[in-house]
């Protein structure tokens, strides 16, 4: 069983490095007034994390370790790593990349809501939820990965605690697979991000974890608040730091759907002078303090509102604090 583990680790860092001779010149990141870093970085790393996982997911049904339903999971976001690749080349107006996040995202609801028995009513509501929040965490993803390190690690920690969840509760042995073929492939890509970035995950990348997350979630969550709580405590620090940064821009009359370097964890690498230590302040948070609440939360021993109240409230305040969402002076 260690041979997928294996694939999916291997066939990120040398895709990785193969984007890097290859690609590096077509996709090269130039820093501008708005980007956190200072030198011209080839992107498209996250091409390798898509390989990486699909390859390796691909292997354990080929060899007959996995059911085919495996697959399924994937295919929203090799989907999103299409469009990724599109705007990563020719730049896709926003229009063309949102409706396809909108149909990709109502497939997925419908496909998941399915295996439900709720009334009629509570599948609507769940519905309209799904496709807001499927849309939005593949959004977030792309806007949260802008300092070296921070998507690929935040990555390989939702994965490991999902599946540390899982595993105390011996549950959704399903999905558990994929989590850890995903966070092997972002720890392959990672060699080349942190704590200096040689590659920059790219569209391709962010956009293939967010949806598969997001998928991932709705399909464990569907039936179980517990779960869904313990998913959202978990990403409290992307979340909260995205949600709250495009509400202050979009408030104060900023053009927020435009580039810019004003979230909390750009701020803080800045104030810092430090992509490693923000990124490294930030997993310190997921660990101490998101990790326990959300194992306390699926074990039921913490209410799932008060929860999430002591995971978002303090992200919040950090990103309030530091100003996130406010121009530059």
């Amino acid at each position: 069983m260690i041979a997928p583990f294996f694939i999916s680790f291997a066939l990120a860092i040398v895709i990785s490095k193969l984007i890097i001779h290859l690609l590096g010149g077509r996709l090269l990141d130039i820093p501008n007034h708005r980007s956190s870093h200072t030198t011209p970085t080839p992107r498209g790393g996250g091409i390798a994390i898509v390989a990486g996982t699909s390859g390796a997911v691909f292997f354990t049904y080929l060899s007959g370790q996995t059911p085919g339903e495996i697959l399924l999971f994937l295919v929203p976001g090799v989907i999103m790593a299409i469009i990724g690749v599109l705007d990563d080349f020719i730049d896709l107006n926003i229009r063309i990349r949102l409706s396809c996040q909108l149909i990709t995202a109502t497939l997925i609801t419908g496909t998941i809501l399915s295996y439900t028995n709720h009334s009629p009513l509570i599948t609507l509501l769940l519905g309209i939820s799904s496709i807001i929040g499927i849309v939005w965490l593949t959004n977030l993803y792309n806007f949260m990965d802008g300092i070296n390190g921070l998507a690929g690690l935040q990555t390989i920690f939702i994965c490991a605690s999902i599946n540390l969840l899982f595993y105390l509760q011996d549950t959704h042995t399903e999905v558990m697979l994929v989590m850890a073929l995903l966070g092997f492939a972002s720890l392959g890509f990672l060699y080349w991000n942190f704590p200096t970035a040689k590659l920059f995950m790219g569209d391709a990348g962010s956009l293939f974890i967010g949806i598969t997350l997001a998928t991932l979630m709705v399909w464990t969550g569907r039936e179980n608040l517990a779960t869904s709580c313990s998913w959202l405590i978990l990403m409290a620090a992307f979340v909260a730091d995205a949600t709250y940064t495009l509400l202050v821009r979009a408030i104060s009359g900023q053009k927020f759907y435009l580039p810019h370097r004003s979230h909390f964890y750009q701020k803080l690498a800045a104030q810092r002078k430090s992509h490693t230590q923000a990124t490294l302040f930030i997993m310190s948070f997921n660990v101490c303090w998101l990790l326990p609440l959300a194992i306390a939360v699926q074990l039921g021993s913490l209410n799932e509102f008060l929860g999430l109240c002591l995971a978002y409230i303090p992200a919040i305040y950090c990103a309030y604090s530091i100003k996130a969402g406010k121009t530059e002076q």
